[in-house]
């Protein structure tokens, strides 16, 4: 007799399901013995019935009973999700290893041949318990750092997200005290200036990588629907690239014909998609060219093209746009840096939409993104 171990398992509730009243109280003196708590069952469809209104913590089954077989008991306890984790021990009374396949494979722990050792019985079902116990301990610390995970990956897309606009502004305005569109400034403050330049853009960055990371890291797009005026979201848009496309001498031109001024959208993450398009056109357009960007209805869905007059895309490689580090042999013409996670990330926001996302080769030249949304989420 091992005190503590006994008292490890001391009140854990096991179910005995037997169609033999001899079986059944010859079980249960033994488990009683160890101070287990015992309930007992002469059907399966009594057992079944217990387990629905008192969750056992392992259940021993006879494999032959008199309205059901022990195996379609096994698998209704498997089947449901508040039992499926139930140690399961088959109880028979010769050894039938076609019988022993087809228990475990129907969920089945263990089995036991009556007559059974009581010593050995009883250490079958507490190593059983104890493997349940610490399997449950592993959900639960899974399941924790998962919330936990998906609180940071939270706070971290809030905290970029918030930062961006206010980083953006201070690039900006930084870009036209630089070039002199708000008068004329002194060496000393060119050079003040443009480290506050260099500074913000390489904080932009790494706000952006934040951005990215956030929403790769979360399964599901998290989506927040409100009317959305999309025309003022690609005004936005451009305003906020524009800096990046004069450094380039490239013209941004928005065309919006005849959308409805309220599109019922997560207008942040639009705004997203937006930026992302625009800025990649830019970033692989040669100097002194156009970015065309047009926004249209199409019968209950709203369109967006950005088109570019760069290189365009080797075909070959038009599948892989869309992949986590999807990039291409094509290379930005200014320097920037690509990773290839923004139009992953773009494809995300907009399936969550219930949209689709696509890309082509244009036949004049460049290439032409394409996004089309409903004008309401099917919910709504």
């Amino acid at each position: 007799m091992e005190p503590k171990k006994e008292i490890e398992f001391a009140g854990k509730n096991i179910l005995v399901v037997d169609d033999s009243m001899v079986a059944r109280k010859v079980i249960s003196t033994l488990l009683q013995k160890h101070f287990f708590k015992v309930s007992c069952a002469n059907s399966g469809q009594e057992a079944l019935e217990f387990i629905r209104q008192q969750r056992p913590d392992l259940v021993m089954l006879d494999v032959n009973l008199g309205d059901s077989s022990g195996f379609d008991v096994c698998r209704q306890i498997k089947d449901s999700s508040k039992t499926e984790d139930v140690p399961v021990i088959f109880l028979t009374a010769e050894k039938d290893t076609a019988a022993m396949e087809q228990g475990f494979s129907c969920g089945g722990s263990d089995y036991l041949t009556k007559p059974f050792n009581p010593v050995e019985a009883v250490a079958r079902i507490k190593i059983h318990l104890r493997m349940a116990e610490l399997l449950r301990m592993q959900d639960n610390f899974i399941d924790a750092l998962q919330s936990s995970n998906q609180s940071k990956v939270k706070l971290i897309g809030m905290a970029s997200h918030d930062l961006r606009g206010p980083l953006g502004s201070i690039n900006g305005l930084s870009e036209f005290l630089l070039d002199g569109s708000l008068g004329s400034i002194n060496d000393e403050q060119e050079d003040v200036i443009r480290s506050i330049k260099d500074a913000s853009e390489t904080m932009l960055a790494l706000v952006e990588d934040l951005l990215d990371l956030s929403v790769i890291e979360r399964e599901t797009v998290e989506l927040h629907y409100e009317p959305t005026d999309l025309q003022a979201t690609m005004e936005k848009c451009l305003r906020l690239q524009e800096p990046n496309a004069k450094r380039k001498s490239i013209t941004l031109t928005l065309q919006a014909d005849q959308m409805p001024k309220e599109v019922i959208c997560d207008g942040q993450q639009i705004g997203r998609v937006a930026d992302n398009l625009v800025s990649n056109a830019i970033k692989y357009s040669p100097s002194n060219t156009k970015v065309y960007v047009r926004l249209e209805p199409y019968q209950d869905r709203a369109v967006l093209h950005v088109d570019d007059e760069g290189p365009g895309i080797p075909e070959e490689e038009l599948p892989r746009m869309f992949e986590e580090f999807g990039t291409t042999s094509v290379k930005p013409t200014g320097g920037e840096k690509s990773v290839g996670l923004g139009l992953m990330i773009c494809k995300k926001i907009v399936q969550a939409h219930h949209g689709r996302i696509w890309v082509y080769n244009r036949p004049e030249g460049g290439c032409r993104f394409t996004v089309d949304i409903p004008f309401k989420p099917p919910q709504a």
